[in-house]
């Protein structure tokens, strides 16, 4: 997620899909790499996505955006290097059933 648009589109249009404008809105909000996804909780992506300019984005591409944060705070808590060619869609799919598993076992244990 660099803020150069040549580097940013072969990642964003084939794992997580967002168009164009939904990148620019991204970087616009100071999200321009892994490692500041990495320290941006879980309230301020669901405010972020319910702003105007997000509206459209489908429920998958959301969820994969948050894999890529989750999947960037696990590789930073390892003081691993955070390399997106790393993130990609088996990746993304294992990260979204870690996050779900994890959500259902807690939602469980709470009920």
């Amino acid at each position: 997620m660099e803020a150069n648009e040549e580097d940013q589109n072969p990642f964003i249009d084939t794992v997580i899909g967002f168009t164009p404008a939904f990148t620019n809105f991204i970087i616009e909000q100071g999200i321009m790499d892994a490692q500041i996804l990495a320290r941006v909780d879980d309230t301020t992506i669901t405010e972020m996505f319910a702003k105007q300019q997000l509206r459209n984005v489908t429920v998958v591409m959301e969820m994969k955006f948050r894999a890529l944060g989750y999947w960037a705070q696990i590789v930073l808590a390892s003081n691993g290097p955070i390399d997106l060619e790393d993130f990609n869609q088996d990746t993304a799919n294992r990260v979204q059933l870690e996050m779900s598993t994890s959500t259902t076992l807690r939602e469980t244990r709470i009920a």
